[in-house]
């Protein structure tokens, strides 16, 4: 099956982050990729792409990048960063030329993340209207992460990479929302959620989440800073996104899918 081909891009995974789904997690986003990288030695592949995801550095409250040391985040970030570590190594020792690529929030057509789901809340609450939030999330529009996987494809510059794939300007949660508000909104009343009320409902989900992480985690991500840079690929191989969040959330208008 894998037989004179250059280049294997391994997209296939578990995005979810639940204990019920531990061994499936484990089973699928590590050993499956280790299998899917054994027969590309065997079929003697040149390249091989692994589709990581920021989650393998986790959450901070400063912008990450590829040098940060932090845990990994859930048992999906475990996964991610296992994969990675092997993909690595098993590359260098066997002659395959591997890139792994953390991708950020990714959105656009087909995709079905945190923008697609914001936009269903938006859907059911049109008249809801949020004071500023002051924080910082990174994205990446589909289109943008087809290019940079096609570069990487053809570039010796990626080989055996590392990279962060996120848009170059953060993005607060409210602006998002107020993005995705400007297709949904209808004429009529307004309920404006209060400054003080929404900080005060966040702290509490964060005081709950410690006892049992199973509660408000949605919301909490919401509230909470997730930024990175992609500096490293923009100065290894001069790329950078070209999508902003205006345009990539108005192309998935016109195309029905929020």
């Amino acid at each position: 099956m894998l037989k004179q081909t250059f280049c294997v891009v391994h997209l296939a995974g578990i995005a979810k982050d639940e204990n019920k789904i531990f061994k499936d997690l484990w089973s699928i986003n590590y050993k499956a990729t280790i299998s899917l990288l054994k027969l590309c030695k065997i079929a003697k592949v040149k390249k091989f792409i692994n589709i990581s995801s920021v989650r393998t550095a986790g959450r901070s409250n400063v912008c990450s990048d590829e040098t940060s040391l932090l845990k990994p985040d859930g048992v999906y970030g475990e996964t991610k960063k296992k994969s990675e570590d092997f993909v690595y190594d098993y590359g260098n020792r066997n002659g395959i030329d591997t890139v792994n690529l953390r991708l950020s929030n990714v959105y656009g057509s087909g995709s079905s993340g945190y923008v697609y789901k914001l936009s269903n809340l938006i859907k059911k609450f049109p008249y809801l209207k949020l004071p500023t939030i002051y924080n910082k999330k990174s994205f990446i529009h589909v289109s943008d992460v087809v290019n940079v996987i096609y570069r990487c494809i053809f570039s010796p510059l990626a080989n055996n990479q590392k990279f962060i794939i996120t848009n170059n300007k953060p993005v607060s949660s409210s602006e998002i929302f107020n993005v995705l508000l400007k297709y949904y909104e209808k004429k009529g009343f307004k309920i404006k959620f209060p400054f003080i009320l929404l900080y005060l409902l966040f702290y509490a989900a964060k005081f709950i989440n410690y006892f049992n992480n199973s509660y408000f985690i949605d919301f909490i991500k919401f509230m909470s800073n997730e930024y990175y840079s992609s500096a490293k690929i923009k100065e290894v191989m001069n790329w950078e996104d070209s999508i902003d969040i205006n345009r990539g959330i108005k192309e998935m208008k016109i195309n029905n899918i929020t």
